[in-house]
């Protein structure tokens, strides 16, 4: 899906690539440099070998043939050492765009790099009832009217038993969020599943396979009403994520769809700006959101 970047993202995304541009370029020196003495390695290794098939004495033949193996076997040493080493480059170059991100933001936000999210706000979205694990790499927390956001990538798993036999399946993978709010709110949920269990009321957002639960209906659209409703919609017709919303008293949790956003690799102009449009506009709907339902 081709993304249609608002004109502050790119006015936003310019002033991270002048800050980072000296970070940028040594990562691309840093990587180059060591993919270069890969394949020189690699091109000696394959140059004895090939004089061993070639070589008037069999001696000869013998000495090039164990010093091309032992090149290849040092290169291929190298080569595992080097994509250590190129992981921890673009690990430390993420750690800085996700910083120079926040901070151009707003000083509000912070970038936690080596901290998960906490598990008590997932558990208390009731998003995945008996999950198993959750896993998060990392997350970004800030103050919106002194209250907490906190917005982070997860993966949730969880046993199901199949044909008898327990096995662990991914829940869910994707942007996990929890804001807080200065109101107490009636639960309402917002959700994917077409539940035929669920005892609360339910309403199906039409054309968007979504569907709302509450004990009353009526209510709930009072504060989800349709102006929150064509904002959910325009949100995932722009970015193609799906999301979920859980109302629960003062807390607004938060589930998008978009797979393991942020990893290790986020380097090259491509994803890295996808990447920080995708949060630069989750976190933008998430502030409105909120905002707008302390209104009601």
């Amino acid at each position: 899906m081709e993304i249609k970047y608002s004109n502050d993202f790119l006015e936003l995304y310019e002033l991270i690539n002048e800050n980072i541009r000296h970070e940028k370029n040594k990562v691309v020196s840093d990587v180059h440099e060591n993919r270069i003495s890969e394949i020189i390695i690699f091109v000696l290794s394959f140059i004895s070998i090939i004089a061993s098939f070639i070589a008037p004495i069999e001696n000869s033949k013998t000495m090039f043939l164990v010093i091309g193996i032992i090149i290849l076997l040092i290169g291929i040493g190298y080569m595992i050492i080097n994509e250590i080493k190129i992981v921890g480059i673009k690990y430390r170059y993420r750690k800085k765009v996700m910083e120079e991100f926040t901070k151009d933001i707003s000083n509000d936000w912070e970038y936690m790099m080596n901290e998960p999210i906490s598990e008590v706000y997932y558990k208390k979205s009731g998003f995945n009832q008996n999950y198993k694990s959750l896993f998060s790499d990392g997350f970004l927390k800030a103050k919106r009217n002194k209250n907490l956001i906190e917005i982070g990538n997860i993966s949730v798993e969880k046993d199901i038993t199949n044909n008898n036999r327990n096995i662990t399946i991914e829940a869910f993978n994707g942007i996990f969020a929890h804001s807080h709010i200065n109101k107490k709110v009636q639960e309402i949920d917002i959700m994917r599943t077409n539940s035929k269990n669920n005892v609360k009321q339910k309403m199906e957002i039409a054309e968007q396979k979504l569907y709302m639960y509450s004990e009353d209906i009526n209510k709930a659209l009072e504060i989800v009403d349709n102006t929150l409703i064509h904002k959910i919609m325009q949100f995932r017709k722009e970015l193609g994520i799906d999301v979920e919303i859980m109302i629960y008293e003062d807390e607004i949790y938060f589930r998008f769809f978009t797979g393991n956003l942020i990893s290790v690799n986020l380097f090259g102009s491509d994803s890295e700006k996808k990447i920080l449009y995708y949060y630069y506009r989750i976190i933008q709907f998430i502030m409105e959101f909120s905002d707008e339902i302390e209104k009601r």
